[in-house]
């Protein structure tokens, strides 16, 4: 029973293994870009230099993990070429399709560590103000029941 329970999690383990390699993402490299890089934006940023643009249809970029990414070419032909490419390689392509089109700027509008230190304390202030508020209003209704309602 042992050998068989060990046997299912040896399968199961290598069926999620073998699925995660076999699977890729496509990515956006870069937002002038989007999935799919045309012909147009090929010659536009001169990209792929050495796949000539009469047979170029467009390009994708797969993350299949944190370190590894490939190029696909799709040809009018209907073939396809898939190679890797490092990081490195991609940040390349980034900045030079960015020198030509830059990135719009990023209007993110999350806080800022100190913005939200800033927010924890004064909520922090907040609570112990409350907290020493009631406090005194409690010690107040105590010392009324004891000494017969003097302190009010």
């Amino acid at each position: 029973m042992k050998k068989l329970l060990l046997l299912f999690i040896l399968f199961i383990t290598f069926r999620t293994y073998a699925q995660h390699w076999e699977t890729g993402a496509i990515i956006t490299l870069h937002p002038s870009l989007g999935t799919r890089v045309s012909e147009i934006e090929k010659k536009e940023f001169s990209l792929f230099g050495d796949v000539a643009d009469s047979v170029f249809d467009y390009a994708q970029f797969i993350k299949y993990n944190d370190s590894t990414f490939t190029v696909i070419i799709h040809n009018l032909n209907g073939q396809s070429s898939e190679k890797p490419i490092s990081r490195a390689g991609l940040w390349v392509i980034y900045y030079q399709v960015d020198l030509i089109k830059p990135a719009p700027a990023s209007e993110d509008k999350s806080p800022s560590k100190k913005d939200e230190r800033y927010a924890r304390f004064t909520q922090g202030l907040d609570m112990v103000s409350e907290i020493l508020g009631y406090t005194v209003l409690w010690s107040v209704r105590i010392l009324n029941v004891f000494t017969g309602g003097e302190w009010k």
